[in-house]
């Protein structure tokens, strides 16, 4: 059996430890003559190479023979064709583009990225017709070339199977398409309505509920969203460094697209850094705290970020997106809008940006040291585009309102799905008549949690003691193992 293995993921790594597991106790049943691992940053090579198996791994930068060019009319033309068959539902090659643009790993030239889109299928194309694939293993698709790797696999009649974090604590998606997860708990979810919670079923959901009414925010972010003194020497010092931190951070990752044009990457990123630092304060200015009044909740996003810009491409303007929000508000209310926390450690917008959100009318800008979980709770209700703040809400029984194609978007009686800007209106009438109603979300917890597996979150490697990475790896290595079987015996 030959494995494809997809590690251009940010939590690749965690993939690769459960394929060391996989090697360690189950490769009798398996029985592997090759892993090929794929690879977009050569930074990754040495790091797969001390973890697996040296006598049947192939580790392959993607990008070695990467060069620029143009597209004929009769390669458009065949790509075209191509499309239509390897289409997922709305997911096209553009889209993928963009998220390849939105991460600064492709230019906004049409011609270049026409180019990136026909040399990552004439890349994957020649691979499969080298290399005998039985099945390939990853994540996801974030990227053009995930993308394109999986289409064309998919294309050549080549099982895949994805892993995902689930959105409920210590439970995992192993599934065989992008879409199987939301599909699979909204199947459960139906059947569940019609039928009483067995008294398993009742318990195990309960319990998941405790663990998030346990949960808090991070320490790390936490610490990142106090406003700091400023200390000149150490700002300077700061300010020194960064230029040569850039350059050899991107210098280490090797992305190919912005190759003919490195230093006027390196200034834009620069400069936004930068700015960001020194701009930090007057932006904590600009918001505030929580008043006694009606308000529904808007969490705004990491960007650029693969949950908005794969599951809802056309909602990644968030000043218009809170505009349209804010207009359809029931009289009296006003939306609290709060900034992501990973962008007080990332890197803020322009101090304009905040500036034109706190000129719309009836909508508030809430410091970030006010936690998430005490907003949903004095809320009416949160409006999101595809963030978890949803599942939050749902989890503390407040009616969320969901623009995105996410999984809990499908939650009848918890959640309200608006397709556009002009069902907003409605959707908050229906929030404001919806009631608390735990026996739907134990249902729905049950839905999520039998199409997913137990499992530690994948991102938890380092804040796991040694028996329990050890136990969760081993139990995600024996799933991943049944899958590729039942997969590649179809």
């Amino acid at each position: 059996m030959n494995i494809l293995i997809n590690e251009q993921h940010a939590i690749g790594e965690r993939l690769i430890d459960i394929i060391n597991f996989i090697e360690s106790e189950y490769s009798g049943k398996l029985k592997v003559d090759n892993y090929y691992v794929l690879i977009s940053q050569k930074k990754h090579y040495d790091r797969i190479k001390r973890s697996m198996p040296p006598q049947n791994t192939k580790i392959i930068y993607i990008y070695d023979g990467w060069h620029p060019g143009t597209v004929g009319k009769s390669e458009i033309m065949k790509i075209r064709e191509l499309e239509k068959r390897i289409r997922q539902k709305d997911m096209n090659l553009y889209r993928f583009a963009l998220l390849d643009i939105a991460r600064g790993d492709l230019l906004p030239d049409e011609k270049k990225i026409d180019w990136a889109i026909h040399w990552h299928i004439n890349y994957f194309n020649n691979f499969f017709n080298a290399n005998k694939i039985d099945i390939v293993i990853g994540f996801v698709p974030e990227t053009l070339s995930n993308f394109c790797m999986y289409a064309l696999a998919k294309d050549r009649g080549i099982p895949c199977c994805f892993v995902e974090n689930s959105r409920i604590w210590n439970q995992i998606f192993f599934f065989d398409n992008y879409f199987a997860g939301k599909e699979g708990v909204a199947k459960k979810y139906d059947e569940l309505l019609s039928r009483p919670l067995s008294k398993e079923e009742r318990r195990s959901a309960e319990r998941l509920l405790e663990e998030f009414e346990g949960t808090a925010v991070p320490e790390y972010i936490a610490k990142k969203l106090q406003v700091r003194s400023r200390d000149s020497m150490g700002i300077i010092k700061k300010v020194l460094m960064l230029p040569f931190k850039l350059i050899a951070r991107e210098e280490a990752n090797e992305e190919p697209y912005y190759r003919d044009n490195k230093i006027a990457y390196y200034i834009q990123l620069f400069r936004s850094r930068l700015m960001s630092f020194i701009i930090k304060k007057d932006i904590f200015r600009l918001f505030e705290t929580p008043k006694a009044e009606d308000f529904f909740y808007f969490p705004l996003h990491y960007q650029p970020e693969t949950s908005t810009t794969f599951f809802a491409p056309h909602y990644e303007n968030y000043i218009e997106v809170i505009k349209n929000i804010a207009i359809s508000l029931p009289f009296g209310f006003k939306l609290y809008v709060k900034e992501h926390p990973s962008m007080a450690i990332m890197g803020f917008h322009p101090v304009n940006y905040y500036k034109e959100i706190k000129k719309i009318p009836n909508v508030r800008l809430i410091k970030l040291s006010v936690p998430s979980k005490q907003l949903i709770k004095d809320s009416k209700g949160v409006v999101v585009i595809t963030g978890t703040t949803a599942f939050e809400a749902i989890l503390m029984q407040k009616p969320a309102i969901i623009i995105g194609d996410v999984v809990f978007a499908r939650a009848e009686g918890l959640s309200i799905k608006v397709n556009g800007y002009a069902e907003l209106y409605d959707a908050f009438k229906k929030a404001l008549e919806m009631v608390p109603n735990k026996e739907r979300l134990l249902k729905y917890l049950t839905a999520v949690s039998s199409v997913s597996y137990s499992g530690l979150n994948l991102l938890q490697k380092f804040q796991l003691g040694e028996e329990d990475y050890i136990n969760n790896y081993r139990r995600l290595a024996k799933i991943l193992t049944d899958k590729i079987l039942e997969n590649v015996k179809r």
